[in-house]
């Protein structure tokens, strides 16, 4: 089926280049499928809210880190060992000023099961624990699939 909006973020911005080093699994190509459908439609969710609003939208987007295979992860100081950038679950997005984190957190926190993130199916890291990104991801966190998480 073909998405009835354009894509915000494509596996090419995901992979950054490092297919050509890597192996990019069949495991990996259908993790990230998951992962840009969730989060191009969460995109898609706030950019219409914020039109609603008066407000200017969230994209076009950048992406600062898409997949990362284990061994480049190794290399990154304080990079979570079992990452979910590691297996093409997650994605980082440039938000300068944490605007796009904000926007979810308080959506969450106001609509909780409703919510853009439990529609989508995300969890984001919370706007205290990011610096000018926002890190969205389509991991399972105490039995739920979505919310805020601090790390």
């Amino acid at each position: 089926m073909k998405p009835i909006f354009p894509m915000h973020i494509t596996i090419k911005d995901l992979q950054r280049g490092f297919e050509t080093k890597y192996d990019f699994t069949p495991e990996l190509e259908a993790n990230a499928k998951d992962l840009l459908e969730r989060v191009n439609k969460c995109i898609d969710m706030v950019d219409a809210q914020l039109v609603l609003l008066g407000q200017p939208k969230i994209s076009p987007v950048r992406v600062t880190s898409g997949w990362r295979p284990k061994a480049y992860n190794d290399t990154i100081p304080n990079a979570a060992k079992k990452s979910r950038h590691i297996f093409c679950q997650a994605v980082d997005i440039a938000d300068p000023g944490e605007r796009f984190t904000k926007y979810l957190e308080q959506d969450f926190k106001k609509y909780g099961k409703d919510s853009i993130l439990a529609v989508c199916g995300l969890w984001v890291e919370a706007s205290q624990s990011v610096n000018g990104w926002t890190h969205l991801d389509t991991g399972v966190r105490n039995d739920a699939s979505y919310g805020v998480f601090i790390a």
